[in-house]
């Protein structure tokens, strides 16, 4: 299928193929070969391309299949994710969920057959050596995850301190031999080496965290790494979905 929209945003926008290359990392026949309908845009590819483009990634998803579903639904095994905050894989930080006018678009492989997801960008690196800083988390909310919990599984956890603030922060969940359930990080930084025991195991179906002082809200079932744009300074990341 031709993308000729593809010509006319570019026209729209006074802004060249070549320029759209330089930004997807290829080379400039690529995009003549995209917009001819000869070659896929890869699912890394998207937000680069819907950034250069200045649109919705979920709208150029769309554009793409030639479909029209409502936003955060699935399109050709596809889903548009929110990304609706960012969690602090580290030290304990505010849990921030930014204004939906702030929400970033996301389109993803569709990772499994939950009906709900959200997006969440991770901060700090006790987490590195899964999720690099700017990693994008798919998550589903705890009440609707279909599973039970399990040792090695990902999950959001939310505190709530003293003054009632709630914070939050990304790690790895571990049974040991006792049975006791602990937040292990996965970080070659010193600094993030040590883990957190949870209060007591979770064996309430109803409240897998333990008590009203820390709670697991949120598990994460995918991650995807978004490919730093060319010439936007550093080193390029590692993009995929995960």
């Amino acid at each position: 299928m031709r993308h000729d929209w593809i010509t006319d945003r570019l026209e729209a926008l006074d802004r060249t193929k070549s320029g759209l290359a330089n930004v997807l990392g290829v080379d400039p026949a690529r995009v003549s070969e995209i917009i001819a309908g000869r070659r896929n845009v890869k699912v890394t590819e998207i937000p680069a391309l819907a950034r250069y483009l200045e649109m919705d990634a979920g709208k150029v998803l769309l554009a793409l299949t030639g479909e029209s579903q409502p936003a955060g639904q699935t399109v050709g095994g596809f889903i548009t994710l929110s990304v609706t905050g960012v969690v602090q894989a580290g030290h304990w930080a505010e849990a921030t969920e930014l204004p939906p006018d702030e929400w970033e678009s996301v389109a993803v492989p569709r990772p499994d057959s939950h009906a709900t997801h959200f997006g969440l960008r991770v901060r700090g690196s006790s987490m590195n050596l899964e999720y690099p800083e700017g990693t994008i988390l798919v998550c589903v909310p705890f009440l609707h995850y279909a599973y039970p919990i399990d040792s090695g599984d990902h999950v959001i956890v939310h505190r709530r301190d003293a003054t009632g603030l709630v914070e939050a922060t990304v790690k790895e969940l571990r049974r040991d031999g006792q049975g006791r359930w602990w937040l292990w990080p996965k970080s070659d930084d010193p600094e993030h080496q040590s883990p957190i025991a949870l209060p007591r195991t979770p064996d309430d179906a109803e409240d897998h965290a333990g008590n009203d002082d820390i709670q697991v809200v949120a598990v994460v079932v995918a991650d995807y790494r978004p490919r730093r744009p060319a010439g936007a300074g550093g080193s390029a990341g590692a993009a995929g979905p995960g």
